[in-house]
């Protein structure tokens, strides 16, 4: 998702991506187990408020939130594929059947019970559809970006999910610019490309200083 969507002149490196990949399969746990919680929706309500919160902190710049979602996704539908597991029903039967400890006799199981399934059919569902998207959406991620795809010429809105611009920032990553100029008792005028200006007291600034305070005040 970095590779085919950040823009070139930006490089990403970080494990949150990861995180949230870990954070999408403990999602799709929860669904595809959804018998075996007690608490269900304290849970989905739980994993959504942090998935939101940490997907709009992605917007500020500087944070890549391609490698966040994509980690989401992945980590999604890689759950269903992993995290499988026996239906409660299933688990009570057989804990029914496994009868009490040494020395206490066994009642007969009733002639009449039907046995359970391990597994229900949604689950095997789940996991065929996720084992699919996920290897089919590896695979044409993967040949999109070696021929060099630039996702955003198709996608003209899509920056927008990794950083939002406004009065305070920019996304664009290009370089700050301004105006500096050297007045009377020390003081330095700082005017930003947007028309934002301040005066500092500065004496003799150097060039490096000056780039520092264009930084601060127009980034």
């Amino acid at each position: 998702m970095s590779a085919l969507f950040i823009q070139s002149s930006s490089v990403s490196v970080g494990a949150s991506g990861a995180l949230f990949g870990l954070i999408g399969s403990m999602l799709s746990e929860l669904i595809t187990n959804w018998s075996l919680y007690a608490n269900k929706v304290a849970a989905l309500l739980t994993l959504l408020l942090v998935i939101l919160s940490n997907l709009a902190l992605g917007l500020l710049p500087r944070v890549d939130n391609f490698a966040h979602i994509g980690g989401l996704v992945s980590g999604f539908l890689l759950g269903f594929v992993v995290f499988v597991r026996p239906h409660l029903d299933w688990l009570t039967q057989q804990q029914r059947s496994g009868g009490g400890g040494q020395g206490q006799q066994q009642a007969p199981p009733p002639v009449a019970a039907a046995r359970k399934r391990k597994h229900r059919t949604y689950q095997y569902v789940l996991w065929l559809a996720a084992a699919a998207l996920l290897v089919a959406g590896l695979t044409a991620a993967t040949v999109l970006l070696f021929r060099g795809y630039d996702a955003n010429q198709h996608c003209p809105w899509c920056h927008y999910l990794s950083c939002v611009p406004t009065r305070r920032w920019r996304c664009d990553g290009s370089p700050t610019t301004c105006t500096a100029t050297t007045q009377e008792n020390n003081t330095l005028s700082v005017v930003c490309e947007g028309g934002s200006n301040r005066t500092y007291v500065v004496a003799a600034a150097s060039q490096d200083r000056i780039k520092d305070l264009c930084n601060q005040l127009c980034t």
